[in-house]
C-alpha cells in the first residue's frame, strides 16, 4: 500500500476502506488494556496478601505484635495500590501510542517524518515545560518509595492535613480547617508524614505548686490504665498514657507531661483530646485543680483615689 500525507487522508476514501481494519485495532487495543490491568490488579493483590516481615512488622508496635502486623498489612495494601494504580496508566499510554502508530500504518501514513517531527516537537516541548518533567520524576519517585499515601497526615511546608489524592503531577492536601491545598511535586523538599504506623501524643497538664507530685503521678497513671483498657479506644492507643516528667516551671504552675504511643492517621488530635478531658476529670475528683492566672483589680473612690495622689 504506497504511502500518503496525513493531509491527503480527509479526501481520500482510503480512511472509508481501512475502516473495518481500524474497528479491529481499537477492539484490540480494549482487550489490551483490560486484561493488562487484569493482570496488574491480580499482581497487585498478590503483594498486598503478602505476610509482612516480621522485624518490620514488629518496628511498628512491639508491645501488640498482631496489631503491629494489620498496621502493616494496610500500610503495605496502600503502597501496592498505588503503584498499581501507576503501573496501570502507563500501561494505558503505551497501548494508546501503539494503536495509534498501529491506525496510522493501516491508513498508509508515512510514519518516518512523522515521529522525526513528532520527536523535534517532543524535545521542544520537554524544554519549555522543564518543571512538568520534574513533577513527573518526583512524583514516581514519591509513589515508589512509599513517602505518603491516601489518608496519611503529613506536613508539607506550612500545610497540615490528610492527603487526599497522590498523582503525577501534585499532591491534593485538604488541611484541617477544610482547605484544599495542590502542592506540585517538585515543590516537596521535606515532608513530615504522621501515619507511618504510629507516632506520640504528648499531654501537657499544669498543677498547683502545692500539689502531691507522687499523687498526680499515681492519678495520671490510673487514668491512663483505664483508658488504655477501654474497648471504644482499641483502635485509638497503642500503649496506657503515663505520667513522663516534670517539664516546666512556671511563675503558677508546675507542668507535668503525659505520653502516649498512638495510632496515626488524625488519631494524635482525637486521643490528645480524649487524654486531655479524662485528666482534668480525674484531677477535679481528687481535689487537684489546674491553677489560672488572675489579675487583682483594686477599686476606689473618688475620695479615696484623690488622697492617695496628694500622700504621692
Amino acid at each position: 500500500m504506497p504511502l500518503v500525507h496525513p493531509l491527503e487522508l480527509l479526501t481520500s476514501s482510503r480512511l472509508w476502506l481501512a475502516l473495518p481494519q481500524l474497528l479491529v485495532i481499537l477492539l484490540v487495543s480494549w482487550l489490551a488494556v483490560l486484561l493488562g490491568s487484569r493482570l496488574i490488579e491480580r499482581v497487585v493483590g498478590r503483594l498486598v496478601r503478602k505476610r509482612p516481615p516480621q522485624d518490620r512488622a514488629a518496628f511498628f508496635g512491639e508491645t501488640d505484635f498482631e496489631m503491629a502486623t494489620k498496621m502493616m498489612l494496610d500500610r503495605r495494601a496502600q503502597h501496592v495500590s498505588a503503584l498499581g494504580n501507576l503501573f496501570k496508566s502507563l500501561w494505558r499510554l503505551l497501548v494508546a501510542f501503539m494503536a495509534l502508530l498501529w491506525m496510522l500504518d493501516s491508513l498508509g501514513v508515512n510514519l518516518v517524518p512523522l515521529l522525526a517531527g513528532a520527536g523535534i516537537v517532543a524535545g521542544v516541548v520537554g524544554f519549555g515545560a522543564q518543571s512538568l518533567v520534574a513533577d513527573i520524576i518526583a512524583g514516581t519517585l514519591i509513589i515508589f518509595q512509599d513517602q505518603l499515601g491516601i489518608g496519611d497526615s503529613v506536613k508539607i511546608g506550612e500545610v497540615l492535613g490528610q492527603v487526599r489524592e497522590v498523582n503525577l503531577y501534585n499532591i491534593r492536601i485538604r488541611d484541617y480547617w477544610g482547605v484544599v491545598w495542590y502542592i506540585r511535586n517538585s515543590q516537596v523538599t521535606f515532608l513530615a508524614n504522621q501515619s507511618k504506623g504510629w507516632t506520640w501524643s504528648l499531654v501537657r497538664l499544669p498543677v498547683p505548686y502545692d500539689a502531691d507530685l507522687r499523687q498526680v503521678e499515681a492519678i495520671i497513671n490510673a487514668t491512663g490504665k483505664s483508658l488504655g483498657q477501654d474497648p471504644q479506644y482499641k483502635e485509638v492507643f497503642l500503649d496506657n498514657p503515663y505520667f513522663s516528667n516534670v517539664e516546666e516551671l512556671r511563675a503558677n504552675a508546675v507542668v507535668v507531661r503525659v505520653n502516649t504511643k498512638i495510632h496515626g492517621n488524625e488519631n494524635q488530635w482525637w486521643a490528645t483530646r480524649i487524654v486531655q478531658q479524662a485528666m482534668k476529670e480525674a484531677l477535679d475528683q481528687n481535689g487537684i485543680r489546674i491553677p489560672f492566672e488572675a489579675i487583682e483589680v483594686e477599686t476606689r473612690t473618688p475620695i479615696e483615689l484623690s488622697g492617695a495622689l496628694r500622700r504621692l
